[in-house]
């Protein structure tokens, strides 16, 4: 393992060209106008003083059915919803 020169074009050093790549985008993706706005919320007390959480598969934690169904939200990319 070389870890004294990781940034060169050896086949175990680090891939900079794809962390460059992968950087920009997080960059573009954070200057698309919808990651600008925060989500909206509205506290409701009864709601939101007990901790109860969505599990992967939409079951809820204290194995109840979830308030409201869940939306999808859209994916970015270079500016186009997918």
């Amino acid at each position: 393992v070389q870890l004294e020169s990781p940034f060169g074009s050896a086949p175990n050093d680090l891939p900079m060209q794809q962390m460059q790549h992968d950087w920009n985008n997080s960059l573009r993706a954070l200057m698309n106008p919808h990651a600008q706005r925060p989500p909206r919320f509205s506290f409701d007390r009864e709601r939101h003083r007990q901790l109860t959480v969505m599990m992967s598969d939409g079951t809820m934690s204290d194995g109840t059915q979830p308030m409201e169904p869940m939306r999808r939200s859209a994916v970015y990319v270079n500016g186009q919803g997918t």
